[in-house]
């Protein structure tokens, strides 16, 4: 590592000049010899390639744009193609220079066999001059280790406060770490003081620009979740679950590495992860491949766009049981009939799923909740103002997810809002889905009063799609349908009538 952070310091010192890009990179680093024979011009070769190629964009070195870029490329020789996926965003320029890039690299490969093959790419870019000896971990900036299949780290610096000429004996290293630094902590300061403000639009910025300099604190990227959520915008979702699911949470990196800020699986990560989720979602941190962060990741990424355009104009409730069976195989099936795209989309990502359950020795038998809304949270108005949904705080219910038209969270236990009466009467006076619902059960009290079975099934699905909760409602629907009846609305009444008694 010394002599990696000398060679980077004399290379940045000698050629970094005023207002101009200039690059650097490793000497030594995984996967080298590989693209020594696969890369025209080796190793060297492909270093010059992006030298040649990549520039600081003019656009983000106006915006002061600066931070940590983590991308793959996968070349895939029987298609010709290569595809890009960004795991950090830092801007649309960035981005697109990197992407033009990358698909002008695709005749410069030669590995003498078909087949895909995929490299991880880190490239900083800087505002301030870059002294690499940061990377031993005292800087939040950056980890003092990226995980293994990362190539060598390139770094383009472009500033006018870097003096012409400087000369590396002349440096105060102390100096500009501190400067470095203060960066970073004057952004966090401002980040929590705007937070616990509940100023959220100015939190949120000033958190975009923490994670820019470090992506791999597991914390932040969930909490860009949770604001993003608050805010109804969808700027980073796929980013952050393509960052989590890929290693934040199952990198472990070298011991003596110093990278207690970096946001890598630590104690302190497990704690916080615990503390945000329900107890009875911990379950799933060893039955899941990947834990209850690749459960979440996984369902936020493969169940949500196939359906977006639909599932934005749905309202509702879906509860699918986590079941394992005598041989310990975990299975998931849906508990409640729902609109057939959403229905599909959910069948094809529980497949998915069913070949990421561990076998268990230990029962396990649970229900995911999944709240649809369009026009509001549906955890902020049904949840708080219908009676039955008190029921998810039994034990067999997960925490729920809430999918909307434009993301995909789950839904935290100080996510829920505490009213008073008044409050409440407000709500109910203001809130659109509880109009839905109330519109939903009067139209049932008119069918149920007609007799006729057919309108009456229709009534009762409109109604238990917005509150599968009432046990009775699930009762009616059995009896409405006579021989037809499913058979998960039975389990569902098991389960709704065991949820109901009382410990």
């Amino acid at each position: 590592m010394n002599k990696l952070i000398s060679t980077l310091t004399l290379c940045l010192v000698s050629y970094t000049l005023s207002a101009q890009t200039e690059w650097l990179a490793e000497e030594d680093f995984l996967n080298k010899e590989f693209i020594n024979q696969t890369f025209e011009g080796g190793n060297d070769g492909y270093i010059s390639f992006f030298k040649e190629h990549l520039s600081f964009p003019e656009t983000s070195y106006k915006d002061q744009i600066e931070g940590l870029l983590l991308f793959s490329f996968t070349v895939d020789t029987q298609r010709e193609e290569v595809d890009v996926i960004f795991y950090t965003k830092l801007d649309k320029h960035i981005e697109a220079q990197v992407n033009q890039t990358i698909q002008a690299s695709r005749n410069k490969w030669s590995f003498g066999r078909e087949g895909k093959y995929t490299f991880y790419q880190p490239i900083v870019y800087s505002l301030l001059p870059y002294y690499p000896h940061t990377l031993e971990g005292n800087l939040p900036e950056l980890p003092a280790a990226l995980p293994l299949k990362y190539l060598q780290l390139f770094v383009l610096v472009k500033s006018k406060r870097i003096p012409e000429g400087l000369d590396v004996n002349e440096t105060n290293e102390t100096t500009a770490s501190e400067r470095q630094k203060t960066v970073y902590t004057r952004t966090e300061a401002a980040f929590h003081k705007a937070f616990d403000a509940g100023r959220n639009e100015i939190a949120y910025q000033l958190l975009n620009k923490l994670i820019r300099y470090n992506p791999l604190n597991r914390e932040l990227l969930l909490k860009r979740i949770s604001l993003e959520k608050q805010i109804e915008v969808n700027d980073y979702q796929a980013y952050d679950a393509r960052l989590l699911e890929d290693f934040v949470d199952t990198y472990t990196p070298p011991k003596g590495t110093g990278n207690s800020s970096a946001g890598f699986k630590s104690a302190a990560s497990i704690n916080t992860l615990t503390e945000g989720k329900s107890a009875i979602n911990i379950v799933l941190d060893s039955l899941y491949k990947g834990g209850y962060s690749a459960y979440a990741t996984d369902f936020a990424t493969l169940f949500q766009l196939p359906a977006i355009n639909y599932i934005a104009q749905t309202n509702g409730v879906m509860l699918i049981e986590i079941k394992s069976n005598i041989n310990g195989v975990i299975d998931a099936q849906l508990l409640t009939p729902f609109d057939s795209p959403v229905g599909e989309a959910m069948e094809t990502f529980l497949k998915y799923a069913f070949l990421k359950w561990k076998k268990t020795t230990t029962p396990l038998h649970k229900v995911q909740p999944v709240f649809f809304s369009k026009d509001e949270f549906l955890h902020k108005s049904l949840r708080v103002l219908i009676p039955d949904y008190h029921l998810l705080s039994a034990p067999i219910f997960l925490q729920p997810t809430e999918v909307t038209g434009f993301m995909t969270a789950p839904i935290y236990d100080n996510d829920i809002p505490k009213l008073d009466k008044n409050q409440q009467q407000e709500l109910m006076a203001s809130s659109p889905l509880y109009a839905e619902y109330l519109a939903a059960t009067q139209d049932l009290s008119k069918q149920l009063e007609k007799g006729k079975d057919k309108k009456i099934l229709k009534a009762l699905n409109r109604v238990i799609q917005l509150n599968p909760f009432n046990v009775e409602l699930i009762k009616k629907r059995v009896e409405v349908m006579g021989a037809n009846a499913l058979e998960s609305d039975q389990k569902l009444i098991d389960i709704l009538t065991q949820a109901n008694k009382k410990p």
